[in-house]
């Protein structure tokens, strides 16, 4: 799709060029979908020239009016947007999608280096920009170390199951809007948009800005975007960690008293907080707990009174169960070194599970 082979005359450059930039484009797609959700077009997600800007303002020597001066910045992004865009809703006319991403960068190390004559091939332009510039940043946008790090644990794991149900009603409600009749159902940005604001969680602390971030973050990379729509539409899956990212972010209070990996001081009853007393502190708290907060708040808001009292109740009762189960636990000594093993008392049971009632699980 890009121009690139169109300013690489040399056909061994074009190659070389190529699999560099093939080699470290994770890179510069994980700062790309961050930053493509910053200031959407519309319904998709693509970069504007105020958002470049920002992009570029974070390489402070990059551009120093000798080798490379601000209008050849804009020279380069008037440059990589021209061309037929034959009205295609998915390429916005004066944003940078994906593979244009691509381009602008190696135009203005072609700019910066190559012409300025710093450097005696193309490939060393482009290696020289993306070791200097590109590469470093890009690292601080790794989304998938979230998922390694904070996401992908028993804990969360458990607090997913516990919601699985109402998680598939609310995803069920806020989907199908742009839907085609008898196609799979999915979530458009705009649905996500009015979820996470009907859930009462927009406030001083978490905005619209970040709602774009996570939601773009959790899209799956397709290997088409100008002739599909598949990375704007969220499935369940994306949804999943739509809603994990979201969690992360805000800073609310535990929902229930006596949640597990809750320190003392952050529990209900600890006492009223300031907004920056909650931005510092129950943004620390752990991602089970906060996605638990959240979902318990879409329940309510989103969802049907009478369902979202008798869920709401349960959930409460789950976390007094476990909190006494807890406090009557006793640790038995085993005759291997350093094993503990934690048998809980016959007389507590923990039963969940309701033959009659009609969200069970």
């Amino acid at each position: 799709m890009c121009k690139i082979p169109r300013i690489v005359k040399q056909e061994q450059e074009l190659v070389s060029v190529k699999y560099y930039l093939k080699k470290n484009y994770k890179h510069l797609r994980e700062m790309y979908k961050y930053y493509a959700a910053i200031s959407p077009a519309g319904q998709v997600f693509s970069i504007g020239n105020n958002v470049f800007s920002d992009i570029i303002s974070h390489f402070p020597d990059l551009i120093d009016n000798q080798t490379l001066k601000l209008s050849d910045i804009d020279l380069e992004f008037v440059s990589t947007n021209a061309g037929p865009k034959n009205n295609n809703p998915r390429n916005p006319e004066r944003s940078l999608v994906r593979f244009q991403m691509m381009e602008i960068f190696t135009r203005i190390a072609f700019t910066k280096y190559f012409k300025t004559k710093e450097v005696s091939s193309q490939l060393e332009a482009v290696e020289k920009l993306f070791n200097t510039y590109i590469i470093p940043f890009g690292k601080e946008f790794d989304c998938h170390s979230w998922r390694k790090e904070k996401l992908w644990n028993e804990k969360c794991d458990h607090v997913y199951k516990r919601y699985l149900g109402a998680l598939k009603m609310i995803y069920s409600k806020y989907s199908g809007r742009y839907a085609m009749p008898s196609a799979p159902t999915y979530m458009s940005f705009d649905e996500f948009l009015d979820l996470v604001c009907e859930a009462g969680i927009v406030d001083e602390t978490f905005g619209q800005r970040e709602i774009g971030i996570c939601f773009n973050l959790s899209m799956m990379t397709q290997k088409d975007e100008i002739d599909k729509d598949k990375h704007l539409n969220m499935v369940m899956t994306e949804f999943i960690e739509a809603i994990g990212r979201v969690a992360d972010k805000i800073s609310l209070p535990p929902i229930f008293d006596n949640m597990e990996g809750v320190p003392e001081q952050y529990q209900i009853g600890s006492g009223d907080m300031t907004i920056s007393t909650r931005k510092t502190k129950y943004l620390l708290l752990p991602l089970h707990v906060k996605i638990e907060t959240l979902m318990v708040m879409m329940v309510k808001n989103c969802l049907k009174k009478d369902f979202a009292d008798k869920f709401t109740k349960k959930m409460e009762k789950f976390h007094y169960n476990q909190s006494i189960a807890v406090k009557k636990t006793k640790f038995v000594a085993v005759d291997q070194p350093y094993m503990n093993v934690t048998k809980p008392p016959p007389d507590i049971k923990i039963d969940l599970k309701d033959e009659n009632d009609d969200f069970a699980y």
